[in-house]
Parts: C-alpha cells; sequence; structure tokens
C-alpha cells in the first residue's frame, strides 16, 4: 500500500477541490495510505522526516517548495508557482484562464486593461495569456500573494487604481488579488464596474457572492486537477522517468456584479437590464419589469428595443436559460422545480426552449461533462 503524503493546508477551496479528486482517484484505482495536515489522514508532522513514497503538493511559496524538494520521493506540485525546483506539474492551463478574461471584457466592449499579479508563474502565465488576448496594452501591478493576504496598504494600490482610465478591464490574479482590488476601490471612490470591471480566478463561492459588489470569477476544475495528479503519481511509482507536465482546462467565467455593465444612457433600461441579470430570484416578467422601473410598458419596450436591440421578452428567456443552466449543474432540484425557480410556468415550454438554445435537453445536459457543460453555457452567454 504506497503512503502519499498531501502537503498543503486545506484551508480554502483550491485545497478541497485538489483533495476531493486525489481521494476520487485513490478510492477508485489504487489502495493508498494518505498523510496530510488533518484529521481524517495520518499525521504529518515535518514532510522531510517524513517516510513515504509520494508527494502531492501545493507549492505556492519557497518555504513549502525548500520542504518537498529534498524529500527524495517523487513530487507532483499542483500549483505551478516556481519552475525551478524540478517537480511534475499537473495544474490548472493558466494561460488559458487569462484569455477567458480577456474575452469577457472585449465582449463588454473594453479598450483598458490591467492585470494584478503574484510574480509567481501561474500568475504571470494568466498574465500572459490576458494580454494576448486583450490587443492594448496592459498595465501591470504585482506584489506577493502574501501581501495580497494581509490586507495591501492603500499607499501602493490606491495610485495605480486611480491613474487607470474610466471603463478598464482589471484581471486580477486569483480572488485573494481581487478583493484586494475592490476594497482598495471602494475606499478611493472608484465605482465597481461602472468605473472599473474586475475579474477574479478561483471562484470562491461565498467570498464572490459577499463580496461588494460581488465578484465575477473563473473557475478552475480542481477535482480533475486532483485526480490526474493522483494518476500521475501512481504512473511514477513504475516509470519514474516520466516527467512531462499536464494542465487541465480552466472552467467557465461566473459572471456577477463586478463586471455586470450594460452599455446604455437610458436609466430605466439599465435597470432593467440589471434586473434581468441580478444573481438572485426568479427572472421577473415584462410586466413586474416595468412595475419595477416606474415606466409604462410599452415605453420601456420601445426604449429598450431601441437601446439593446432585442425585446424585453428576449432578453428575459435568454437569463432564464442561463440561470437554468447553472441550477441544472450545481442542484440537484427537478427539473420542474428549476423551470419554476427561474420564471417558467410550464415546465413543456421551458423543455422546448432549453432544447432548442443548448442542443440537448435539460437531462442530457446534466448529465454530459464539465467540459462540454461549460461550452454549453458559453454558447447560451453568446446567444442572446
Amino acid at each position: 500500500m504506497p503512503k502519499v503524503a498531501l502537503v498543503m493546508d486545506f484551508k480554502d477551496i483550491y485545497d478541497h477541490g485538489i483533495v476531493r479528486g486525489v481521494i476520487r482517484y485513490a478510492k477508485s484505482a489504487s489502495r493508498w495510505e494518505l498523510f496530510g495536515h488533518d484529521w481524517m489522514f495520518g499525521s504529518l508532522d515535518d514532510p522531510a522526516s517524513w517516510h513515504g513514497d509520494g508527494v502531492i503538493a501545493r507549492v505556492a511559496d519557497r518555504k513549502t517548495a525548500e520542504r518537498v524538494a529534498g524529500i527524495g520521493v517523487p513530487v507532483v506540485d499542483v500549483a505551478g508557482a516556481y519552475d525551478e525546483y524540478g517537480f511534475i506539474h499537473v495544474t490548472n492551463d493558466d494561460v488559458r484562464t487569462g484569455t477567458i478574461a480577456g474575452e469577457h471584457f472585449q465582449t463588454l466592449g473594453l479598450n483598458h486593461f490591467a492585470y494584478c499579479g503574484t510574480g509567481t508563474l501561474w500568475s504571470n502565465n494568466r498574465r500572459d495569456g490576458f494580454t494576448s488576448t486583450t490587443g492594448s496594452p496592459v498595465v501591470e501591478f504585482t506584489q506577493p500573494l502574501e501581501w495580497w493576504e494581509t490586507r495591501p496598504s492603500d499607499d501602493y494600490l490606491t495610485p495605480f487604481l486611480v491613474a487607470l482610465p474610466q471603463r478598464t478591464g482589471l484581471f486580477a490574479a486569483n480572488d485573494t488579488v481581487a478583493l484586494g482590488v475592490l476594497r482598495c476601490a471602494r475606499a478611493a471612490g472608484i465605482v465597481v464596474p461602472h468605473d472599473l470591471c474586475v475579474i477574479g480566478v478561483d471562484n470562491e463561492d461565498i467570498t464572490c457572492e459577499f463580496a461588494m459588489p460581488s465578484l465575477s470569477s473563473i473557475n478552475l476544475r480542481l477535482e480533475e486537477i486532483g485526480f490526474a495528479a493522483a494518476e500521475r503519481l501512481d504512473g511514477l511509482f513504475t516509470n519514474p522517468h516520466a516527467r512531462a507536465s499536464t494542465t487541465i482546462p480552466p472552467g467557465r467565467l461566473i459572471e456577477r456584479d463586478s463586471t455586470r455593465v450594460f452599455p446604455t444612457n437610458d436609466s430605466a433600461v439599465r435597470r432593467t437590464l440589471e434586473l434581468i441579470y441580478a444573481n438572485s430570484g426568479s427572472i421577473p416578467s415584462v410586466t413586474a419589469l416595468a412595475m419595477r422601473t416606474a415606466v409604462g410598458r410599452r415605453s420601456l419596450e420601445i426604449r429598450f428595443k431601441k437601446e439593446t436591440g432585442k425585446t424585453i421578452h428576449q432578453a428575459v428567456i435568454h437569463a432564464r436559460m442561463l440561470r437554468a443552466a447553472e441550477l441544472l449543474r450545481e442542484t440537484t432540484d427537478k427539473i420542474s422545480a428549476i423551470a419554476a425557480a427561474v420564471g417558467f410556468r410550464s415546465t413543456q415550454r421551458f423543455f422546448e426552449l432549453f432544447r432548442e438554445r443548448a442542443a440537448m435537453t435539460p437531462h442530457e445536459f446534466r448529465c454530459t461533462s464539465s467540459e462540454i457543460a461549460d461550452k454549453t453555457i458559453d454558447r447560451l452567454r453568446k446567444n442572446s
């Protein structure tokens, strides 16, 4: 029975997702004895003095890198912060993550871009993917991750944010960095998203939802990374010379208020769009929207079509499809309950519209792979 150490702190969604993938592999394909800094595993007081067969580590800082570099057993790193220690990397595709952020900012019609990073390899790769997509210069602010984790000083970050042109798209290396940006922007009177749009990475859902404003973030396939890391380590036990690294494609962008901007000067139309694409509750009907914006329905419909090029009803259906797709993936609720939750009175009508737009039934969508589901949601988002 191989003894495998998990060198990570189990303190956030990243560690939890990785460990779920490792455990799933260990249960399905191997009989491993797992060690880690958590009550459910064997004790791992000091990796340097531990005697086992392999290590899966989140090498987020040089202290951790130095702790595991000299153990003398195969090490698979799931962070990808450094490339000089000889670890095998099984990580997120960070370049692709950056391109997702850049592509989204482009759909918002933004022409100015900024990046806030940590200076690590994974952060630089995300920056490079972002800059390759924007087609415009990207200004950069970099501080070590530890600086961001200890609530950054306004004295350093504020001048950078204040100097940015209005309607800048700022991509942050992860959610911790993005939250520091949001806090500092709020203190400086910079209005997000109207003055500054912000995207993070990791989709720490509770943190992102309760940020002010709620934070748009790119979801990572952490469990897949953990599973692939365990699979790679298992292969190293029989073939220690297989040194190639692996990247796992990121998930999709989960859009929240920090990037929810609508290109219109009509306050009633903007309010209507905000109500349609709000994060919670059933998407209102056209009549309810007119009542909540205090504008006559006919007048609102004319103004909405003039500003957006589509009817309010089309926008409502679009928002309902997106919300339904998210609920199908994130919950086990009955399809009829999801249809009602997003505003459909008829489950049959929901089935028809979903199949028409997603090219599959809601049940087929729920059962498909994460990668196909993410691509389908992206297609639903673009085909309004």
